[in-house]
């Protein structure tokens, strides 16, 4: 169920994607391409721009979906359980809602 949670938040983010690219950076938009063709290591550096609000403004949640799909394509890192561990208990039922 957990696949599919995060494939349901991809599939979101993808159908924004076309406002957000418009929006980004050249830079951004690169990785943002990079990271939807399942590129861990571009996946782990988006969700590093949404937490951090590099090139972006700063979106948790955004953060959360990309630094999930990385750390399921093998990327390494901490980032995902810093962030995790800076969410409140509202937040964190967003992020990971019951299956």
């Amino acid at each position: 169920m957990k696949i599919y949670r995060l494939l349901a938040a991809l599939l979101f983010v993808s159908s924004v994607s076309i406002v957000a690219t418009a929006q980004e950076g050249g830079e951004l938009a690169s990785l943002r391409a990079k990271a939807e063709r399942g590129n861990g290591i571009a996946q782990y550096n988006l969700g590093l721009a949404y937490a951090e609000g590099r090139g972006t403004a700063a979106d948790p949640l955004e953060a959360f979906v990309w630094l999930s799909l990385a750390r399921e394509n093998g990327a390494r890192g901490r980032a995902l359980d810093n962030l995790v561990a800076s969410f409140d208990r509202a937040t964190l039922e967003v992020a990971r809602p019951s299956a």
